[in-house]
Parts: C-alpha cells; sequence; structure tokens
C-alpha cells in the first residue's frame, strides 16, 4: 500500500488508479476489498506517512541547526539515544555518549 501511495503521488492519481490496484490485489489473490474499502486504507496509509514526515520536520526544527530533516535514506538509527536520551539525528552513533545502535 505504501509504495502504491509513494508511486502516484498526489490524491487526484491516487483515486483513478484504485480500480487497478484493485483488479491487482484481486488477481494476485492478497485481497478481495471494495473501492470503498480500499479508498479507505489508502486514506488511513496516506495519514500515517504525513504524520511520520510531519513528525520529522518538527524534529529538524527543535534539534538541528539548519532546521531540514535528514533525508530518508539517511535515517538509519533512532533520533534519540537509547543510553543518554540525547537527540543524535539517526546516525548509529550517539555523539553525546558513544554507544553504538545496531540496526538492520
Amino acid at each position: 500500500m505504501i509504495s502504491f501511495i509513494i508511486a502516484q503521488g498526489d490524491v487526484e492519481s491516487t483515486n483513478e488508479n484504485l480500480p487497478l490496484l484493485r483488479s491487482y490485489l484481486k488477481r494476485q489473490g492478497l485481497a478481495d476489498e471494495s473501492l470503498e474499502g480500499l479508498q479507505r486504507m489508502v486514506e488511513a496509509e496516506r495519514k500515517r506517512l504525513d504524520s511520520v514526515e510531519r513528525r520529522e520536520e518538527v524534529l529538524a526544527k527543535l534539534f538541528r541547526k539548519d532546521g531540514v530533516p535528514r533525508p530518508p535514506k539517511h535515517r538509519r538509527g533512532s533520533p534519540f539515544c537509547s543510553g543518554c536520551g540525547m537527540f543524535k539525528d539517526h546516525s548509529k552513533e550517539c555523539p553525546i555518549c558513544g554507544k553504538l545502535e545496531i540496526t538492520l
């Protein structure tokens, strides 16, 4: 669902291509959902994605000098250190206490 939303971009093209998504899911045997059900699922996922990006913008404005969030491909760790609790900006090693976060 997330890749479908990202690939479509705007809301209009998402709504236009919902029948194609429905037929794909049905053909693959993944789901037999009505168009209204798919619409609700897409909207819920879109809100969740928007909230994640909004949270990153707020954290960047609070803690980064330039106020610009780190690009998603460079977010390797969590935003805060589990050892000392300081903001480490999604890097694997905390610049304050030096704790190394192991991510998969």
